[in-house]
């Protein structure tokens, strides 16, 4: 995840150098048309492969759920008995057990089902 996210960055960085060179008008500065190219499929490369690493997790719940678990930048869909549901991305910033009651919307049934977030241990400091 890691990884992904600095490549992200380097990319966007590139494309926003190139655009700055090329707006300065720099004469020592030349930007081949290949680069150009070069760095803009390697920044589409780049988001399709975020959004194509994001996973979702389904889960169901019912009155008688007390746990979820969830992966640290995870994604859920937490679906209840009611038919009602929503999707949340477990980026906190640290392990947490949090009352689905405080993400979930206003309306949706959570009754008392809390969500623990695990973090890896390569998040933790010092770990």
């Amino acid at each position: 995840m890691l990884k992904r996210n600095i490549a992200i960055l380097i990319a966007g960085g590139l494309l926003g150098a190139q655009a700055n060179l090329a707006s300065a008008g720099d004469s020592n500065v030349y930007v081949l048309p290949a680069q150009a190219r070069y760095l803009e499929e390697r920044a589409a490369s780049v988001r399709a492969e975020a959004q194509a690493d994001l996973y979702q997790t389904v889960v169901n719940i019912n009155a008688a759920t007390k746990y979820v678990n969830a992966e640290h930048l995870g994604v859920l869909v937490i679906k209840n008995d009611k038919g009602q549901s929503f999707t949340w991305k477990a980026d906190t910033f640290v392990e947490a057990d949090i009352p689905l009651k405080a993400i979930a919307p206003a309306g949706f049934a959570a009754g008392a089902t809390r969500v623990h977030v695990h973090h890896p241990l390569d998040h933790i400091s010092g770990g």
